[in-house]
């Protein structure tokens, strides 16, 4: 996890591993970032759509919610009052 995410409070919310899932647990807040990253492996655009995510939220586009039901926070909010793009981007990579 790296400082900016910590700085940020994306850590409050995403953990760096899903480990494993424990029918009786709580869901998680939010998806991890290993989930993500698998998520969009290999897709041309990841970086620059998950940095648009991270900027404006999303939504209530089922597209960009693949999580329902996984996570008890299916929508992530909007940040573009504590993060930039080039943040954006960094958090992403």
């Amino acid at each position: 996890m790296s400082g900016l995410a910590s700085a940020k409070g994306c850590s409050l919310r995403h953990r760096g591993d899903s480990g494993q899932p424990n029918p009786s647990a709580m869901l998680p807040s939010a998806p991890s970032w290993k989930d993500i990253a698998l998520k969009y492996k290999g897709q041309k655009d990841a970086e620059e759509c998950l940095a648009t995510i991270v900027l404006e939220g999303s939504g209530s586009d089922p597209e960009k919610q693949p999580w329902r039901g996984k996570v008890s926070q299916v929508g992530m909010r909007p940040n573009k009052s504590g993060i930039d793009r080039k943040q954006a981007r960094q958090l992403v990579r």
